[in-house]
Order: structure tokens, then sequence, then C-alpha cells
């Protein structure tokens, strides 16, 4: 991984860079807190991280509180 963008997600997750480059090369498997944080820093459901990419299903409520379902691809 890009030590730059390495080094913004040990700042955005609060780990370190280190332990970051352990997960990346399967020294070490995070712990599902770690993982969260992880995902939430980039921004991807936690499903995704756990299970890889895919479709993922999303329902949401409209201004008009009406069920709204889509699907995001990961």
């Amino acid at each position: 991984m890009n030590y730059r963008i390495i080094g913004e997600l040990a700042e955005k997750t609060g780990m370190t860079i280190e332990r970051l480059e352990e997960y990346e090369s399967g020294t070490f498997k995070p712990v599902s807190s770690e993982l969260e944080k992880i995902a939430n820093a980039l921004n991807v459901p936690l499903m995704v991280m756990m299970h890889g990419g895919g479709l993922i299903h999303k329902l949401s409520l409209d201004r008009d509180g009406k069920k709204v379902s889509s699907w995001e691809e990961y």
C-alpha cells in the first residue's frame, strides 16, 4: 500500500502504520472493532470488509416517509 495512503488511514483509525501493514500482509488479522474502524475510515460498509465486494441493499425513507430501496455496488 502507498505509504501516504496508509499514513492517512492510520490517522483516521488511530492505529499505527505498522499494525495496518501487518493486516495488509496477513501477518495478523484485525479484531472486529479494528475492522469497523477501517471500514468507517474508508467509508465502506463493514459487511464489505468482512465478505468482500458485491451489491449492498439499502433501505431508507424519502422526504414523505416512504420506503426507498436501492442497491449499491462495492
